[in-house]
C-alpha cells in the first residue's frame, strides 16, 4: 500500500535545494517518489505505509530546512491516533552560505 505525506518546508530557494532534498529523501528505505515544490514551499513523499512523518521531518531538518507535516496531514494523522511532533532545523538555503 502506498502512503503519501506532504510537508511544509522553509528555506528552499533553488534547484540545489530541490536536488539535496530529493536525493536525501529517496535514500530513505521505503520512499518511492519525492516531489519538491519551491513555489509552494512543500515536499510530497510517496512510499510504503510504514514510513514515519517524524523521521522524514528529522531528515529534512538535518539538511538545514525548517520542516513540519502539512496542517491537513497533521490533523488527519492525529485523528488516526498517532501524534507527529514537528522538528525544526536551521533556516536558510544551501547556497546562502
Amino acid at each position: 500500500m502506498v502512503n503519501t505525506l506532504t510537508f511544509e518546508v522553509q528555506g528552499m530557494f533553488c534547484a540545489s535545494c530541490v536536488d539535496r532534498i530529493t536525493h536525501a529523501l529517496k535514500s530513505v528505505n521505503g520512499i518511492s517518489h519525492v516531489a519538491v515544490d519551491l513555489e509552494k514551499g512543500s515536499v510530497r513523499v510517496n512510499g510504503e505505509s510504514h514510513m514515519h512523518a517524524d523521521g522524514l521531518v528529522v531528515a529534512l531538518s538535518n539538511l538545514g530546512y525548517h520542516a513540519q507535516l502539512a496542517a491537513s496531514e497533521a490533523s488527519e494523522t492525529c485523528s488516526q491516533g498517532t501524534k507527529s511532533q514537528p522538528a525544526f532545523g536551521r533556516s536558510g538555503c544551501c547556497c546562502s552560505t
